[in-house]
């Protein structure tokens, strides 16, 4: 199964990763170029690999990422946790089931203070958080089933019965770019036969960042990979 786990989607735009560094608007759209070009490189290669030289390789970016990396411009640097660190940081993001729904402010009565709106803070923020596990479990579903797909639109290309790419067939079939296909499948991937990554509260933007340290903490750390074995 081809699964690029080497892949970080760490710079997502809604600020769910914290970075240690902040670009500008200009400096991060010339990021955000070069990570979709080399995700389309990667499409180009797998296309040419299966049907042959029929595609249109991707255009490079035309500004010069280069000058981020100097002056006193600082490499992008996610705040990354790995090992017993990861495994106690996971663990403590994680829900617990049955969370119960807190009220609109308009439904509550009068709060003139910090103190009287605490409560409520606290309890919307335990729905959120179980929000993300309820979107992170069906996203695991969700990518396995998208891996058998791939698996079987390889099959039939090299049968002959497939002509479409599978970024093609995923997009015109299914309504599903591919980039967030991968993401999904490279997320099952590694995390579907943990059935405790299933409570995990955070975003799903910021697992997939910390996907690769998590699949390394799962391969090396065999009272880890137990721990999260369990439901």
């Amino acid at each position: 199964m081809q699964v690029d786990i080497n892949t970080s989607e760490g710079s997502v735009s809604n600020g769910e990763t914290q970075y240690t560094h902040q670009w500008n608007e200009e400096d991060r759209k010339v990021i955000q170029d070069y990570k979709q070009y080399h995700w389309d490189m990667y499409d180009f290669f797998d296309d040419l690999e299966r049907n042959g030289p029929s595609s249109v390789e991707p255009k490079k970016p035309k500004t010069d990422y280069k000058f981020l990396l100097q002056g006193n411009k600082q490499k992008l640097k996610s705040n990354k946790f790995v090992g017993k660190e990861l495994h106690a940081y996971l663990i403590k993001n994680c829900v617990t089931p049955g969370v119960a729904a807190y009220p609109k402010f308009s439904e509550v009565g009068l709060i003139s203070n910090l103190e009287s709106i605490k409560d409520h803070l606290i309890s919307g923020y335990k729905v959120l958080r179980k929000s993300n596990s309820d979107t992170l479990a069906a996203s695991i579903d969700y990518g396995d089933w998208l891996n058998v797909a791939f698996e079987l639109h390889n099959n039939e290309s090299l049968a002959g019965k497939q002509t479409d790419s599978w970024k093609q067939w995923l997009e015109t079939n299914v309504g599903v770019g591919d980039s967030y296909g991968r993401k999904l499948r490279t997320i099952s991937a590694v995390l579907g036969k943990y059935p405790g990554f299933r409570n995990l509260g955070l975003p799903i933007s910021e697992v997939y960042g910390r996907i690769k340290e998590i699949n390394s903490l799962l391969v090396t750390d065999k009272s880890a990979a137990e721990y999260w074995q369990k439901a």
